[in-house]
């Protein structure tokens, strides 16, 4: 789950823009897989832990708040305590408009 801005069916976030499922306006909270986020070298976050599970890589990242995992289908590129940049590489993201302080 990311913060956002959402305008126009997209959404500013901490790692950058992301498509929307539906036109919102204002704040509010995005709902990203992780397997739509991707990993480049960069100083967004910091790579807190790495889990290889044969087939893919799980990451946890933190700097945004709490940690964010993000879940590539290769051996893993980076390792604890490297830098990286998060992107979004996947569709429509669901986000949730946020109303006198509570989500909806």
């Amino acid at each position: 789950m990311l913060a956002a801005a959402a305008h126009n069916g997209g959404a500013m976030t901490g790692i950058g823009p992301v498509p929307t499922d539906r036109p919102l306006d204002g704040s509010g909270t995005v709902l990203v897989r992780p397997e739509f986020l991707q990993l480049d070298k960069g100083e967004d976050g910091i790579v807190a832990s790495v889990e290889f599970y044969g087939h893919d890589t799980q990451y946890q990242v933190a700097g945004f708040g709490d940690l964010l995992s993000v879940r590539e289908l290769r051996a893993p590129r980076f390792q604890v305590g490297d830098q990286v940049k998060v992107g979004y590489a996947g569709g429509p993201a669901v986000v949730l408009a946020e109303t006198s302080g509570q989500i909806s």
